[in-house]
């Protein structure tokens, strides 16, 4: 933090000190304590916008039994995630702790922190048998949630796919739900329940069981959704969850860009299309106050959820980022910190942050944004400029505010630099080999503004489609414009060398890769090119760059795979087995066809080609 934001601190710090101090109304008016001893469900649905919701406003309803429930219960009009990405969204909701401070700043890049203790764990202390059910990859156990859960089923590699379903590690509402309920029928019965089913269909790409008439984006994400409040409604049937002994939460993790501000899926902004999410609470019928169908307007977050959800029960926990939903001792929140990791990962832009008030947002930017939500709540005009340099001005007070957020935790960027130093020895080597760059990517404040780069992500989310349907060349030839508006960028580079790879262009995705890593290591791109070393049968370097990718990553089932590869042309097939076997067992969602394909083509004559 720069010292002219530090100096911005001193008046807001003396503000918040005086306002920690006052009595407040509870957002909820139920004593805590009141539901001690209740079953608690907890829903979560990965990329759902509120206003694709029934009770949200739209009409006509595709979520019957959502609306059902949120008729039942409260609905929260003003609720936001910390993070529009899966992992950092679910680790705020299950450790109270913003992604600064519970370190998980992106999908499979950094671990849960041991010390960051759970809602699982907690329950799991109070007597509680817990069980979770999750869809997707990202949210696979050795990414650090499943600590606290008796039952963790993250079994998505073998679920099945229906007519038009991609393979995308993950298994859909009807498979996840089956999962759920045969871990309902399986319980310790003397016990109450915590369980945790996450819901993931309606993620990118939408392809719903039953297609709708209208083949739109819109129209397969809706009915993707609708999918998912079916199996809601049949997980709610369950008699071991009834009603008068079951606290039940909904809560996407994020929403969805669908073409506005130009972003059609998620993660490269922070405006409330993609963070602005629906948040529904159903109390035991024997808890009637508030009255049921209650909108709740105070601003809350994802972050709150582990606090308010423990007072509820009457369980205490040490202090988090969140506030109590139920306590008299704070009002509701006055502002939520936002980020977004994602523009830097995934393509070496700027990441964002933001502070999300109750009817207002300010972004850092290079081009800084200040949004009056509630005069202008799709956000289509930034007032930052015009109000620069005006007594009072709101902007300048939210600027301070997420400043005093940011204050003594790490930036996104430096996060991923302690990330990237995990083997230096192998880094050093590869370094003296060519194969790894030297110069840093630059501070923060030197990369591109993602508002400026929508149209290299477009072209690469349409290359990448052309390419998995099978068209590499049509990918290529869009990736090659992405390339001309952004040299250095890394996910364009990497898509770029898995066409070439395709297309049997053995030199030209070496080199493309070699690009890549001059900029940062990353497993991913460590193992296409261990891999092209392993068709040229350059077995020693090769392993030199699967270390350094394990040491990125050390799950990833790929080096496994590439692993048996050497063996096998070294004419070891028994190794070669072992570590295709190893591969299944590490990591079946990503590699386990790979694997099989591996260990069936063991009696077969020729030898395995490269793995893109």
């Amino acid at each position: 933090m720069s010292g002219a934001a530090f100096l911005r601190l001193a008046v807001l710090a003396t503000a918040a000190g005086v306002a920690g101090c006052r009595h407040a109304e509870p957002l909820i008016d139920v004593a805590p304590g009141s539901a001690r001893g209740a079953n608690v469900v907890l829903i979560t649905l990965d990329t759902v916008r509120a206003d694709y919701l029934g009770c949200y406003g739209r009409a006509p309803s595709v979520t019957p039994n959502l609306d059902r429930l949120c008729a039942q219960g409260l609905r929260f009009a003003n609720a936001v995630t910390p993070a529009p990405l899966t992992l950092p969204a679910h680790a705020t909701l299950l450790t109270g702790l913003t992604p600064p401070h519970h370190g998980m700043r992106y999908n499979a890049e950094f671990p849960s922190a041991p010390q960051n203790r759970t809602l699982a764990e907690d329950l799991h202390e109070a007597g509680y048998f817990t069980a979770a059910t999750v869809s997707a990859f990202v949210l696979d156990r050795r990414f650090g949630l499943a600590r606290g859960f008796d039952v963790y089923d993250d079994s998505v590699a073998q679920a099945p796919l229906h007519p038009g379903q991609v393979l995308r590690n993950e298994r859909d509402a009807e498979a996840v739900t089956d999962a759920a309920l045969s871990v309902l029928a399986n319980r310790d019965v003397t016990k109450p329940v915590f369980l945790w089913v996450h819901y993931y269909d309606a993620h990118a790409p939408y392809a719903p069981r039953v297609p709708p008439v209208q083949t739109d984006d819109a129209s397969r994400y809706a009915a993707e959704i609708g999918q998912i409040d079916t199996a809601v409604g049949r997980l709610l049937a369950a008699p071991a969850l009834a009603p008068e002994r079951t606290v039940v939460v909904v809560a996407a993790d994020h929403g969805e860009g669908l073409g506005d501000h130009a972003e059609r899926t998620h993660g490269l902004f922070l405006y409330d299309t993609t963070t602005h999410i629906p948040l529904l609470l159903r109390l035991p019928p024997r808890l009637a106050q508030p009255r049921a169908g209650h909108i709740v307007t105070g601003l809350v977050g994802l972050v709150d959820l582990r606090a308010s959800l423990l007072s509820l029960l009457g369980l205490t926990h040490a202090p988090d980022d969140g506030i109590d939903w139920f306590s008299r001792k704070r009002g509701p929140q006055e502002g939520v910190y936002q980020e977004a990791s994602l523009p830097y990962f995934d393509y070496g832009f700027a990441p964002l942050y933001s502070w999300r008030g109750r009817s207002e947002r300010f972004v850092e930017a290079a081009t800084p944004e200040y949004y009056d939500l509630a005069a202008d709540p799709a956000e289509k005009t930034n007032r930052f400029a015009e109000l620069s340099g005006k007594q009072g001005n709101p902007a300048d007070r939210a600027r301070q505010r997420l400043d005093a957020l940011r204050l003594g935790v790490p930036s996104i960027v430096q996060a991923a630099a302690r990330m990237e130093q995990a083997s230096p020895d192998v880094t050093a080597r590869l370094r003296s080999l060519g194969y790894i760059g030297a110069a840093p990517a630059g501070e923060e404040g030197e990369l591109p503004d993602p508002k400026s780069q929508i149209e290299v992500v477009n072209l690469h989310e349409d290359a990448a489609a052309l390419i998995e349907s099978g068209n590499a060349a049509g990918g290529l030839v869009l990736l090659e414009r992405a390339r001309a508006l952004s040299p250095r960028n890394e996910s364009v580079l990497r898509l770029t060398a898995k066409a070439q790879l395709a297309l049997q262009r053995i030199d030209d995705a070496e080199a493309t890769l070699r690009v890549q890593l001059e900029l940062r290591p990353n497993a991913d791109s460590l193992l296409l090119l261990a891999q092209i070393l392993v068709l040229r049968g350059e077995f020693e370097l090769a392993e030199t760059l699967l270390q350094q990718a394990e040491a990125l990553e050390p799950r990833h089932g790929g080096i496994a795979v590439a692993r048996g590869d050497i063996a096998l042309r070294e004419g070891d097939p028994a190794a070669a087995r072992q570590r295709y076997e190893e591969a299944l067992r590490l990591d079946p969602s990503r590699v386990g066809p790979i694997a099989r394909q591996r260990l069936r083509g063991l009696g077969e004559a020729g030898k395995p080609s490269a793995l893109h």
